[in-house]
């Protein structure tokens, strides 16, 4: 249940921070900081807590065995280092240079793991399926958002010429 109740707070920080950046439009400094504070830097220290902390409640909520946890630990060691550096570049004001690739790199990391549910879904028992709404769409949802904005982003600092 605790990891339920965590994943939903992720996910309305997550949806917040670009909701907000929406909000903050056009000004993609301003939409790119606050994505990087909720939706990276909020967000992944929640999913470290998720995948550390409350590992056997996760464990029981994706599904998993709930075995080893190491594989989970990893996971929230990853979420963990996004959020911290997001963190880092929000408060110590490094500029959209700097939330650039953390947001970008984010964005490909949560897609990984997209695609990891998806076959998890696809291969596991039948009551693994229903995962796949709220782990697999609901990420595919937040990575193109994330991706958006980092195009953007990049488009106004001429980083990358789309």
């Amino acid at each position: 249940m605790t990891a339920w109740i965590i994943s939903i707070a992720r996910i309305v920080i997550g949806a917040a921070g670009v909701w907000l950046g929406f909000f903050y439009l056009p000004d993609i400094n301003a939409s790119l900081n606050i994505i990087c504070l909720l939706s990276v830097g909020f967000a992944g220290l929640i999913s470290f807590l998720s995948h550390v902390v409350f590992y056997k409640s996760d464990a029981k909520r994706l599904g998993f065995d709930g075995g080893n946890p190491a594989f989970q630990w990893e996971v929230g060691f990853a979420n963990m280092a996004f959020g911290l550096t997001a963190l880092l570049a929000y408060f110590g004001s490094w500029g959209i240079t700097a939330e650039i690739p953390i947001v970008l790199g984010y964005a490909l990391y949560l897609l990984q793991a997209a695609i990891l549910h998806t076959y998890n879904s696809i291969k596991r028992e039948k009551t693994y399926k229903g995962h796949f709404l709220f782990s697999v769409l609901g990420t595919i949802l937040i990575v193109i958002l994330l991706l958006y904005f980092t195009v953007i982003a990049m488009q106004n600092i001429k980083m990358y010429p789309f």
